[in-house]
């Protein structure tokens, strides 16, 4: 699975739950997303790789950076169709799709 599609698995998850949300746009602590043992973390990372859909498991590492690029879209600071972008997956001249493969 690409970074793209782990953002929208993560935000899709995210979305159902608005305590979720206020926790990962707030989020602030020392040690980032990584380190943290907040129990709304472990709730997102469970339910995301509990998801019957989900085509792959997040390691640690992957959904620590999901969370910062989920955290900058919900504060305004990037659109999902930027980072899509910046993934490479819309071609800027036609927007028609690229195959991709992480």
């Amino acid at each position: 699975m690409g970074s793209y599609e782990m953002v929208l698995q993560a935000l899709t998850y995210i979305n159902e739950y608005p305590e979720f949300i206020d926790f990962v746009k707030d989020f602030d602590e020392e040690h980032g997303f990584m380190w943290s043992t907040d129990k709304r973390k472990i709730k997102i990372f469970n339910g995301i790789n509990n998801d019957e859909h989900s085509p792959t498991s997040f390691d640690p590492t992957s959904f620590a950076l999901t969370l910062r690029v989920c955290q900058n879209i919900y504060k305004g600071l990037l659109t999902l169709e930027q980072y899509k972008e910046s993934c490479g997956l819309v071609d800027e001249h036609n927007h028609s799709q690229k195959r991709i493969f992480h």
